[in-house]
């Protein structure tokens, strides 16, 4: 089990500039933060829809983060 502070390290390193250079592709952040970056990519690349993918191991961390997405973009929210 990784002790707390490591584990809070971790999160508060996520999305610096050492994972961008590892994940040039990913968008990661809050909610808010991510769905600004899709529907910049959206509009870049004239989409009309995208497909999202998580990286969490966790179904429930999965999920939750669909539907945090999903409350910004204000669509309707099924727990599946």
């Amino acid at each position: 089990m990784l002790k707390l502070s490591v584990l809070d390290q971790s999160v508060a390193s996520y999305g610096q500039p050492q994972d961008a250079a590892i994940r040039p592709d990913a968008l990661a952040g809050t909610a808010a933060q991510v769905a600004h970056q899709l529907s910049a990519l959206a509009a870049r690349l004239e989409l009309d829809e995208l497909v999202v993918c998580s990286w969490a191991h966790d179904p429930s961390v999965q999920s939750r983060s669909f539907e945090l997405l999903a409350e910004v973009f204000e669509l309707p929210v099924n727990s599946c």
